[in-house]
């Protein structure tokens, strides 16, 4: 079993276009740009999300609710200690793959390169 630091230097060498359907960026998947969304949600605030949602379109009476939801609310700390092993040459270089998915979806990228007391770029 590979470790992070493994997985993401895989990630590094390999071309984005043979990436599993799990790790490719967003912007791949989708044409976001290509059609009007009236919201966008996330993972992260899923929950709220499916609230605001269910009282915009009234759905709100109808109970509905998720076999899943993000319960520990702990991505962050999650991810920032994954990437605490890694070199800041592979936060940039996993930043250079990701960045069009920390802009579409206002992903803070400076946690992460604060790890190593550098530049933010």
């Amino acid at each position: 079993r590979p470790t992070f630091s493994e997985f993401v230097d895989y990630l590094l060498r390999v071309p984005v276009q043979q990436f599993n359907d799990h790790w490719v960026p967003f912007w791949l998947h989708c044409h976001v740009c290509e059609m009007e969304y009236d919201i966008i949600g996330k993972m992260e605030t899923i929950t709220s999300d499916m609230e605001f949602i269910s009282e915009r379109s009234g759905l709100a009476a109808t109970n509905m609710s998720l076999p899943w939801t993000n319960r520990r609310n702990s991505g962050d700390k999650v991810s920032l200690d994954y990437f605490k092993d890694l070199s800041v040459d592979q936060v940039m270089g996993l930043y250079r793959i990701y960045k069009l998915d920390f802009e579409m979806f206002g992903y803070r990228v400076e946690p992460y390169f604060e790890l190593f007391s550098e530049t933010v770029p």
